[in-house]
């Protein structure tokens, strides 16, 4: 992977993190309520323009950094369903 598109993947995927643990975070203490919402919402969007990287330089991609992306991605959808609720 190019050193620009990799610095770029890895600043996508840190704010990522911190968003989950933000929403995580927001659910413990205030609920599915607050800025839940907004912050879950916005962990999902740099899900997908992780996935959008990652898919653009395939090639290079290994299975582990898939597999990490589906770990991710199905921590998301547990968030999401506490906006269901």
């Amino acid at each position: 992977m190019p050193a620009p598109i990799a610095e770029e993947v890895a600043n996508i995927a840190a704010a990522l993190v911190r968003a989950i643990a933000e929403a995580a975070s927001e659910l413990g203490q205030s609920g599915p309520d607050g800025e839940f919402p907004r912050i879950v919402m916005h962990a999902r969007e740099l899900h997908t323009l992780l996935l959008e990287k990652l898919i653009a330089v395939e090639p290079a991609v290994d299975e582990q950094v898939r597999g990490l992306c589906d770990t991710i991605g199905n921590r998301i959808e547990r968030l999401e369903e506490a906006l269901r609720d």
